[in-house]
Formats: structure tokens, sequence, C-alpha cells
């Protein structure tokens, strides 16, 4: 009878020993609270969603959640500070578009998309919406263009570099032609509460946080950049019906974790969340 010799059974029972352990691990997952990194500024509404999933989650699973918000660099820095954590499931973060849009953006990333992140669910998405600062003549879109044709680089927009809104307003002035100045910050939130100001003239903004400008008319709504109305605001026309059709342009928000986070904790945290978003 021929016998394994021992490094090989070793080897062998090297990945049933790591499976066990990683079972055991999603078992008990978490014995103690979860970091969740957001990548923008407090007030936005992929901040609130996040908020509220996160505190729906620990309700769920007796544990809670710590919401951290690292700005700046259109989402990069929280970003990197996810990559640079251990994959233990403890340390997770939201992502939105500029998740995806960066890698196109910008050649100096810290990290790479693809390689150092667990993909863990998507929450949920919300249309994009052209406004303006009520002191704006225009009242439509078509006026809206005529208007920054006149004055040339003169009207403003305020937008996330690399965010979902900037690339909106980068196509918006692409196919109307128009001249408009980008003023950068860090997150769309800061853009808004600087329009409210009257120190911009225009953002895209995520139609659940302005539309309550808009209705007490702190905001002009110039059209949804959707392909048909939204059921949330059906009074307000889409960009399509000024003429503008293209892609519909929305923010996403997701959950990811650092690679090689093991998949029964990502798979956990996932139907977690799904049971969440399902009450």
């Amino acid at each position: 009878m021929r016998f394994m010799p021992g490094f090989l059974r070793r080897a062998f029972a090297l990945p049933v020993f790591l499976l066990a352990a990683s079972f055991a691990q999603a078992q008990s997952y978490p014995d103690k609270p979860v970091r969740m990194i957001v990548p923008f500024p407090a007030g936005a509404t992929l901040d609130y969603v996040v908020r509220l999933v996160c505190q729906r989650l620990g309700e769920d699973w007796g544990q809670q959640f710590v919401v951290e918000n690292r700005t700046g660099g259109a989402g990069i820095i929280g970003t990197d500070a996810l990559a640079k954590s251990a994959p233990d499931g403890y340390t997770i973060a939201s992502v939105a578009n500029s998740f995806a849009a960066n890698p196109t953006l910008r050649q100096d990333l810290p990290y790479d998309t693809a390689r150092d992140f667990a993909p863990i669910t998507l929450i949920g998405s919300t249309p994009l919406i052209l406004v303006g600062h009520p002191s704006v003549t225009a009242n439509t879109t078509a006026e809206l263009i005529v208007l920054a044709k006149q004055r040339p680089g003169k009207l403003s927009y305020g937008a996330a570099v690399g965010a979902s809104p900037h690339m909106a307003m980068a196509w918006f002035i692409s196919v109307t032609g128009v001249d408009m100045a980008l003023v950068p910050y860090r997150g769309q939130a800061q853009a808004q509460t600087d329009l409210l100001a009257g120190q911009i003239q225009l953002v895209f903004g995520n139609l659940p946080d302005v539309m309550p400008h808009v209705r007490a008319g702190k905001m002009k709504a110039y059209g949804i950049a959707t392909v048909a109305r939204s059921p949330l605001a059906p009074q307000i026309p889409t960009l399509a019906e000024a003429g503008y059709k293209g892609p519909e342009w929305d923010s996403w928000y997701g959950f990811v974790a650092p690679a090689k986070t093991p998949k029964e904790i990502v798979d956990k945290i996932a139907l977690g969340v799904k049971a969440v978003l399902a009450r």
C-alpha cells in the first residue's frame, strides 16, 4: 500500500481548511462594527441613501455601521482608502458613476478599479435634472441655449469633476454648442448649495435633491435627462422633448469591498442589503 507523502496531504487539506474557516467567518460576521466609507460629502442623495441602508442593516444584524465621509477627487480619496483596507468585510464603501468613469479620465489613479475591489451590490439610481438659479432669465431649455450663446462663457455651472452631473453637462454643452464655465466642487451637494446662494447659475442635480427647491421657487427646472418624463415630477419636460436626445443621465449607487474579501461575506452583505431594499 502506498501512502501519500505528508507535504501532499497537507497541501490537499489546506483548501478544505481555508474553505471551512471562510464559512465560519461568514457565519459570525459581523461581530464588531463595520466601517462604511462614503467618498462624497454629507447631505447628498448618495450619503442619505447609504446612511438609511446602513441603519436598517445594522438593526437587522444587531451591529453598528459607522459611516465615514472621505471626500475629494470625484470619489478617489475615499475609494483609495478602501483599496488599502483589510479584506475582512469590516471596511466597505459606497460608489457612484465616478467609480466607473475615473479610470477613463485619470491616468494617475492610486488603485486599479478592476483589480482592487470586490463588487457587492447596486443599491439604486436616480435621474439627473438640469436646474438653474431663479436669476437666470431663461425659463425653458430653448431660452437657456439662446441666452448661453448670447453670453459665451458667462454662465457658470458647478460639478464634481468626473461625476455623472459633470458628464451630463459636458454632453449638454457638446450637443447644444454653448460655452459655459465649469466651477469644480468636491461634491454635488456643495455645488447645489452655491446654486441656491446665486454663486453659480446651473447644475445637473439628482432629482430627489433638487425638487424641493424647485417647488419652493428657489431653483428653475429646465429638463430631465431621461427619455420619458419622471413619475416623480411629471410636469417637468425632458431634454429630449427640447430636441436633445441622447443617453439617459442618472446617478447610480453601489457597495464594494476590498479585493480578496471572502465571497461568503460579500454575499452575506449583498443579501442583507437586498432584504433592506425589499421592505
